[in-house]
Formats: C-alpha cells, structure tokens, sequence
C-alpha cells in the first residue's frame, strides 16, 4: 500500500515577493513531493502567486484580516475559515511565513489539533510586544538568525 503525501499548509500575508516569501519559495522548491503535498494561502494574486503557481503548487487566495479591536469580526472571520480549510483537506502541519500571520493560523491549527512551525525573520524588539506573544505558542520555532531567535 502507498502512502499518500501528507498535506502541508503555508500561510503567507502578503503577495508580494521579499525576504520571507524567497524563502517560502526556496522550500516549496526543494520539498520532496513524494512525502509532503504543499498548499500555500495567500491573500490575493500578486507576484508571489504566480511564482507559486510556476513551481506547480496549489495556491488559494483568502482574505486574511488582522485582530483589530474593538471589532475583531473580520479576525474572527479569516480564523475560521482557515479552520475549515485545515480541516477539510486533510492538513498534517500548518506553517507561517510572516509573523503576522501567527494571529490566525496559531488558534485555527490548534483548534483543529495540528502541529504548527513559525518562521520569523523579523526584529521585534519590545519584550512587550502584541506580536512576540504568538511566538510562545508553535510547536516549533525556525529563525534566520540568532538576533531574530
């Protein structure tokens, strides 16, 4: 019996191609596509998903709303529909390419009890920062440098 490839959920908030998304790119190249089927969500068709696409992964576009309090029903709504989407196709690992999108990919892969790997490649320097708290919660943290870890 062959095993089929687990499914691989990249996140990214942009559509644009910078440091983070040449990275993602660099992965989604040289992942071995015998054991991992990736899929990527990103918000919109810019560049970042044509060279997706050219690379032969599926691409979904999806309106990724940050928290934005008092009124978090946009949020709430991006959150969900992430749930969903891990849910109904099968995601063994979701991953993040922007630390940004930890806000809503962390609470729907854990709602949906999948492992979650954070990729940060930004300073964020505050210790009291709204953005370094979702950096305590994935199963695995992967940093560009010691300074960004």
């Amino acid at each position: 019996m062959t095993k089929r490839p687990y499914n691989v959920l990249f996140i990214d908030y942009v559509s644009e191609i910078g440091g983070a998304e040449i990275s993602m790119l660099l992965l989604l190249k040289n992942l071995n596509r015998d054991l991992f089927n990736p899929i990527v969500i990103i918000p919109n068709k810019g560049p970042l998903y044509g060279r997706i696409t050219e690379l032969g992964v599926q691409v979904r576009t999806m309106t990724l709303t940050k928290i934005n309090l008092p009124l978090p029903s946009g949020y709430l709504k991006t959150v969900w529909r992430l749930i969903r989407f891990i849910n109904s196709n099968d995601i063994a690992l979701v991953t993040c390419h922007m630390d940004i999108c930890n806000q809503y990919a962390l609470p729907a892969a854990r709602i949906n009890r999948v492992p979650i790997v954070v990729h940060t490649i930004n300073l964020i320097p505050d210790m009291r920062s709204f953005w370094r708290t979702f950096l305590h919660f994935p199963d695995a943290l992967i940093a560009n440098s010691n300074a960004t870890a």
